[in-house]
């Protein structure tokens, strides 16, 4: 069936957390369950999983561990699974998503299923439409979490609020004005806690290298 017209639509879910031998936690399994629900409901295009290599004892980028997961429940749904191993936050899960679709779109508009944990919805959805144009209509769903205690709400409120100090005065959606935020402001990007992130054009280069050989 053509698509010509038709708006093109992807998945997008959000890793928690692993062990080292790349078992996922629960609330990561808990959001997988949850995007091949919606799958079923909304198929996409292709359902991008996101994560790096996180663990200091283990080379495995927590996305592998999603798709490993995906396709033990799911093999049919392989051909659709994009691995995306550069974030290292909810921010970066944005940044590099969004050049990765961009290169997986042959269209100019697409629209997104983002996936998440419940606690973390609002804070990924004002994420995520920062960072995409604005024309990109954006779901978020959270998986269902025990209620979370009030360290999680009070970490969220406060990674919100340096979310929004980071980026003040870079215009929505200018993806070479955040990679340069990021790059020069954001510690998890800029080389105070971790490596610092390439170039715009080497990232591109890496994401586009990375879905052909997917």
């Amino acid at each position: 069936m053509s698509t010509m017209g038709r708006q093109q639509k992807f998945t997008v879910v959000l890793a928690n957390l692993m062990s080292r031998s790349g078992r996922l936690n629960g609330e990561s399994m808990e959001r997988v369950d949850l995007a091949i629900t919606l799958d079923e409901i909304r198929p996409a295009q292709n359902i991008i999983l996101c994560g790096w290599a996180y663990r200091p004892d283990s080379d495995l980028p927590i996305a592998e561990a999603l798709k490993l997961y995906v396709t033990e429940r799911r093999p049919d749904l392989l051909p659709k699974l994009v691995c995306q191993t550069m974030s290292r936050d909810t921010v970066g899960d944005a940044f590099f998503s969004r050049i990765l679709i961009e290169k997986l779109c042959d269209k100019p508009t697409s629209s997104l299923d983002v996936v998440t944990s419940d606690y973390h919805v609002a804070r990924t959805a004002e994420i995520f439409r920062y960072v995409f144009p604005g024309h990109v209509p954006i779901n978020v769903s959270g998986s269902s979490c025990k209620s979370p205690d009030l360290g999680c709400l009070a970490s969220e409120e406060r990674s919100l609020r340096a979310f929004r100090h980071t980026f003040d005065g870079v215009a929505p959606g200018d993806l070479f004005s955040i990679h340069e935020r990021l790059a020069f402001a954001h510690p998890f990007y800029n080389g105070d806690v971790y490596p610092s992130i390439n170039t715009i054009e080497s990232i591109i280069q890496s994401l586009s290298l990375s879905h052909s050989k997917a």
